[in-house]
C-alpha cells in the first residue's frame, strides 16, 4: 500500500468519533471501548467518526510533514469510506480513539505511533 493511501486511511479511520456529543467525557467517544469496530452500528460509526475528527483538530486541519501535507478529512468521508473494515479486523473502539488522539497530538508521527499500529494492521494486505 502506498504511504499516501495509508495516511488517508489512517486519518479517515482515526476520524471515527464524536467529541462532545459522544458521551460525558470529551476524551472518548462514549462508545464501549472494548467493542470491535466491525460490530458498530451505523449510529456508533457516525459518532466515532465525528469524535475522531474533533480529536484530530477538526476537519480541514492541515499539518505539513516534510513533503507531505496531512489534512483531517470531514466525518462524512470517514463514514463513507473508512468504516469498511475487513471482517478479519480485530480493531477496537479504544484503539481507534487512541490513534485519533495520537494523530491529533502529532499527525507526522501517527503512522508509527504504537496507538495506530493495530489500525494499520487491518489494512496491511490491501
Amino acid at each position: 500500500m502506498k504511504i499516501t493511501q495509508t495516511i488517508g486511511i489512517l486519518l479517515m479511520t482515526a476520524a471515527f468519533g464524536l467529541a462532545a456529543c459522544g458521551g460525558d467525557d470529551d476524551d472518548s467517544s462514549g462508545i464501549d471501548r472494548s467493542k470491535k469496530v466491525t460490530a458498530l452500528t451505523t449510529d456508533e460509526r457516525k459518532t466515532l467518526c465525528e469524535w475522531g475528527v474533533e480529536a484530530q483538530g477538526g476537519a480541514g486541519k492541515m499539518t505539513k510533514c516534510g513533503d507531505i501535507t496531512i489534512t483531517v478529512k470531514p466525518a462524512a468521508d470517514c463514514i463513507a469510506q473508512a468504516m469498511t473494515f475487513p471482517a478479519s479486523c480485530a480493531l477496537t473502539v479504544a484503539q481507534v480513539e487512541d490513534c485519533s488522539k495520537a494523530t491529533g497530538e502529532n499527525a507526522c508521527t501517527s503512522l508509527t505511533a504504537p496507538a495506530c499500529l493495530a489500525f494499520l494492521d487491518c489494512f496491511a494486505g490491501d
